[in-house]
Parts: C-alpha cells; sequence; structure tokens
C-alpha cells in the first residue's frame, strides 16, 4: 500500500501452488517475475538446495536488471555461515544475503506482529522496499535507505567481490565481474558465473537430439565460479607449459591466439598442477559437464545460447552441415582465435564450436529427477575399455552444427588427443572441493 502500486502482489508458495501443480515450473515463472524478494534466514536456509536455487535465481534476475537492492533478508534465527565471517567467505550464498539490507529479527522472532517493536521493525521494512520502488520506477528518492539493524563485520558489498589471490586485474562492466589472471604476461580474462539452476539436456523436440541428452532435468548450481572467457589459447599454454602441441599453430593457419588443441585430458592436469604451483592454495580446475552447459546456456533454453538455429558469422563449425532451418556457410577447415565470434550473454566466447571442451567429470546417466552440482559421480567408460571416459562439450571446427548445440554431449578416454578438442579454465575455492586428477 505503501508503494501506491495496485497490482504489487505477494506471493508465498505454500499459499498459490495448488496441489498437483508443476511447483518447480511455477516457482521459476514466478522467481523470473516478481518485483522483490524477502527470504527468511535460518540454519535450515543454508542447507536448503531449494531455497539456495531460489535466491540464486532471484539474484541472477536482479543482476540482469542492473539492481542490487531488491533482496530484503529477514535474518530470524542465529545461523553460523552468515555470521562466522571465515565460513561466509567461503559461502557465495551467504555473501549475498549479508550483501543486501537486511533486518535482523532474531530478537523478535518470538513477539506478536502487532507489538511496538516489530511494528517498527516492519515499518523500516516497508521504508526499504518503497524506497527500492522509487529507484526502479525513476522517481526521485523520497526515503532514505535504512542501515541494517546489527550489521555483520566486514559483509561485503558485492557478493564474492574480494579479488582472488591469483587474479592481476579485477572489475564490473554491463555483463558482471570479471578478473584477470597473466602468466609470464600473457593475459587470461575469467567471468564470474553465479550460482542457479537450469533445465539440463536437450527437449525430446529438439533438433539433432540424441537419447543421451535426455530426460531434461533440474540442476542446481549452488556455488559459483571463475570460468575463463574464452577456450585456453596457444600463447597461454606455451606460457604455461613451455611448449605448443596445436596442429593449427602460427606454420599452419592458426596462431597464439587459437585455441590450444591437440591436448588429452591427462595433459590438462599437469597444466593445472602447474597452475596451482604458482598459486598455492587457488583451485585451478576445469569445469564440470553441468556447469559448461550452465554456462554455455547463459540463462537461454533454445538449442543454442543464440537462438534455435545458429550462423557461421556466430560460431565455427562445419557450414555444410547446418542444424535445423539454418542455411549453409563457411567451412573453414580450421580453428579461429579464440575472440574471433560473438560471445553469449554472460561474455563467454565461442562456447559453441571451433574446439570440443573437456570437462572434469565422466559421462553420467541423466535421470529424471532434480540434482545438485552433478560432477564425478557415476563416471563410467562406454568405450568398453579401461578407464573413464571423460565428457567433451560443445562441437568442433570439423563439427555439423547439431554437435555444437548446448546439451549435445560427447566423451573420450583421457589420454585422447584430437586436433578439434581443447578446454576452458576455472578457479573454484577449496572448499568446493578438488578435482581428482584420475
Amino acid at each position: 500500500m505503501q508503494s501506491g502500486d495496485k497490482d504489487f502482489d505477494i506471493f508465498q508458495d505454500h499459499l498459490h501452488i495448488a496441489w498437483g501443480e508443476h511447483w518447480e515450473k511455477r516457482l521459476d515463472a514466478t522467481l523470473d517475475s516478481v518485483k522483490l524478494l524477502i527470504p527468511i534466514i535460518t540454519p535450515m536456509f543454508f542447507n536448503s538446495e531449494a531455497c539456495r536455487a531460489e535466491v540464486a535465481r532471484f539474484a541472477l534476475r536482479e543482476k540482469q536488471l542492473g539492481r542490487n537492492d531488491l533482496i530484503f533478508p529477514v535474518y530470524y534465527v542465529n545461523a553460523k555461515a552468515l555470521e562466522d565471517k571465515a565460513r561466509r567467505e567461503q559461502d557465495a550464498m551467504a555473501q549475498v544475503i549479508a550483501s543486501h539490507q537486511h533486518m535482523d529479527w532474531r530478537e523478535l522472532r518470538h513477539e506478536s506482529l502487532i507489538s511496538p517493536d516489530a511494528g517498527k521493525m516492519l515499518a523500516k521494512m516497508a521504508q526499504q522496499i518503497v524506497a527500492a520502488m522509487e529507484r526502479g520506477s525513476g522517481h526521485s528518492q523520497s526515503v532514505p535507505p535504512v542501515e541494517m539493524i546489527r550489521p555483520l563485520p566486514e559483509a561485503p558489498t558485492v557478493p564474492a567481490s574480494r579479488e582472488p589471490a591469483w587474479a592481476s586485474a579485477v572489475g564490473v562492466d554491463a555483463i558482471g565481474k570479471w578478473a584477470e589472471m597473466s602468466v609470464n604476461n600473457v593475459v587470461q580474462r575469467l567471468r564470474w558465473i553465479e550460482p542457479g539452476h537450469f533445465l539440463m539436456g536437450s527437449p525430446k523436440e529438439e533438433v539433432g537430439r540424441m537419447e543421451w541428452e535426455g530426460p531434461q532435468h533440474r540442476v542446481t548450481i549452488s556455488r559459483g565460479l571463475w570460468l575463463a572467457d574464452t577456450a585456453c589459447t596457444q600463447e597461454l599454454w606455451q606460457a604455461v607449459m613451455g611448449e605448443n602441441p596445436s596442429k593449427f599453430d602460427a606454420n599452419n593457419r592458426g596462431g597464439p591466439q587459437h585455441p590450444v588443441e591437440c591436448v588429452s585430458w591427462d595433459m590438462i592436469q599437469s597444466f593445472l598442477r602447474a597452475m596451482r604451483a604458482k598459486w598455492l592454495g587457488c583451485q585451478a580446475t576445469l569445469p564440470t559437464e553441468a556447469e559448461w552447459e550452465y554456462a554455455c546456456r547463459a540463462g537461454s533454453k533454445t538449442a543454442f545460447s543464440f537462438g534455435e538455429t545458429i550462423s557461421t558469422n556466430q560460431i565455427n563449425f562445419d557450414g555444410n552441415h547446418p542444424c535445423g532451418e539454418g542455411e549453409k556457410g563457411e567451412y573453414r577447415e580450421c580453428t579461429v582465435p579464440v575472440k574471433a565470434l560473438p560471445a553469449n550473454k554472460w561474455g563467454l566466447y565461442q562456447m559453441h564450436g571451433n574446439v570440443w571442451e573437456w570437462c572434469a567429470d565422466g559421462w553420467r546417466v541423466y535421470e529424471d529427477k532434480a540434482v545438485g552440482d552433478p560432477g564425478l559421480a557415476g563416471a563410467v567408460s562406454l568405450l568398453g575399455v579401461g578407464g573413464a571416459a571423460r565428457v567433451l562439450r560443445g562441437g568442433g571446427w570439423i563439427s555439423d552444427a547439431l554437435f555444437a548445440r548446448s546439451a549435445c554431449r560427447y566423451h573420450l578416454q583421457p589420454g585422447g588427443r584430437l586436433d578439434d578438442s581443447g578446454f576452458r579454465l576455472a578457479f573454484r575455492s577449496k572448499s568446493q572441493g578438488s578435482t581428482p586428477e584420475a
């Protein structure tokens, strides 16, 4: 009522989702349309995959709107994940909560909502909400922002914005947070990938779909990670490893800014070990298959992050073999520089095409159920020989367009080397677990 917005509806899942309704779809649709979020913070909140996923989804909407003031946490029961600085720094969701204008309701949780103290707190929250709505509508801010009742010590102003130990530069642009690392004067930019959830796999009606891309299932990425905005270049590999295994090098239609290829999963582990040795305590790794598809889609639900069809002006593939209603295009017969073609909405270049990209984990058989942070579990060999096959994603310069779809999956023995296979570097916190080397 104070906002003056007659269409300001309040949604509560236990009141507004009917029995038998697909609650996940209803929640997703609601979170993509509501104007603000009021999470109730308890220890259970941080342990709940559903709560984390809901806040992460709305935080992404908030970011897309160019805002940082639409989440209003109510701190209700003591939670160590929020109060303990060390634990908070290891939990991206705790950082999201700590960075927003939350109300400390712990001493009032046994009082009636009509008590004087509770009334004052409700009024302050209403003022915060009105101020946020007025900022969004372009009106002048008539109500000054209200400080937190009991600020958390050293709470960050931007989630996970502290400078990583490996970063030579950090910043924020129209897309989001970025950081750069430098090895022997070779610079690689990485993008911060926020937590969230998405539908992994392809729908049955998608052109080019293969049976092992389904069933589609809901996946939660509960912790963010830094992901290189390009595939690893030959220049970066050379700076770290002292040699260049690529076929398409400077003497063969390639060069320093082309992706390194002819690298096996096993070879990449040596590269990652060298990175970890350079920055002790940092977890250089590959993205999991789920993290890779989540980043590739960048919020899209279509066959490609660019839409249902693509062209050779968008990705590097065999243009003689388009996907669906796409038109034929150029077949370059080699790789192109890693930033030669457009990036997706999250600032990641050539997640489709150019080179297949190795993932951290082994092959997983999809099931029709929601999962959180799928990774190394279920690694099996589908090739009938020893060792666990590792997943590759994205398609390559020699591939038909259908292999470059966001959901397309491939597998290869960890010692396999192909001239259309490379990788993309990731950094994550140690607390998220290490990717084993075998």
